[in-house]
């Protein structure tokens, strides 16, 4: 009553007839499906801006990026909403906490509210 012998090939022999058909069938190119076109892309140039796009964009950029005066309205309209907050954390958040302490939260909220705008300036540009 003997066993009968199993292949002991396994999936990772690189004899095994499975591993070369499938290699095959990898080397083999699909053929392309019917909705999509090779180079198609190239036959299309870049879209010109319209009039309002471009004006807009001379308005709002320069040659080094975003124009100066926009840079400092940016910064000033975060400074300006980072204070708020702070002042609207201390006024309901803290309103029992003793006068020394009040200030120095006062002036680190402070300056926190004026790196915060100037490390996120420097990320854009």
């Amino acid at each position: 009553m003997g066993e009968p012998e199993m292949d002991e090939r396994t999936m990772d022999d690189p004899d095994s007839d499975e591993s070369k058909d499938s290699e095959l069938d990898l080397a083999v190119p699909a053929s392309v499906p019917p909705g999509i076109v090779p180079n198609a892309g190239a036959e299309f140039g870049l879209v010109t801006p319209s009039s309002f796009e471009g004006r807009v964009q001379k308005i709002f950029t320069g040659p080094d990026g975003l124009r100066p005066v926009w840079r400092l309205a940016f910064y000033l309209l975060a400074f300006r909403a980072l204070r708020f907050c702070l002042h609207i954390l201390i006024a309901y958040a803290l309103p029992d906490m003793g006068r020394l302490w009040l200030f120095l939260v006062a002036e680190l909220g402070l300056a926190i509210v004026a790196v915060v705008p100037a490390l996120v300036m420097s990320r854009i540009e």
